[in-house]
């Protein structure tokens, strides 16, 4: 499960729950969210902990009109286990772009 939420003018935070089943915010675990590009239908966001993990988080509405969301995933760096790389689709709830800066 996850939750895009704007927490201020220009900035965000992606909500996930973790193997725990907690909810976790992005930015409170210490990573960075930054909207990297929008359309009409689209955004795209980047969420970071530097040296560990990249993530590319887009929210869309395919041609059907059904809102969907992609997750491309690279976790690795020497703090890190193991490494792991994703690439996730899904659908998700209703998407409010007028939201988004």
């Amino acid at each position: 499960m996850v939750t895009l939420q704007k927490v201020g003018n220009g900035k965000y935070d992606i909500l996930f729950v973790d193997v725990y089943k907690e909810i976790i915010s992005a930015i409170g675990d210490g990573g960075n969210v930054t909207l990297l590009r929008r359309g009409k239908t689209d955004a795209t966001f980047v969420h970071s902990y530097p040296g560990k993990i990249v993530e590319l988080y887009t929210f869309w509405v395919d041609t059907e009109g059904q809102p969907k969301y992609d997750l491309v995933q690279s976790k690795g760096g020497d703090s890190m286990q193991i490494h792991k790389s994703a690439i996730m689709v899904g659908t998700c709830g209703t998407i409010n772009f007028k939201l988004i800066d």
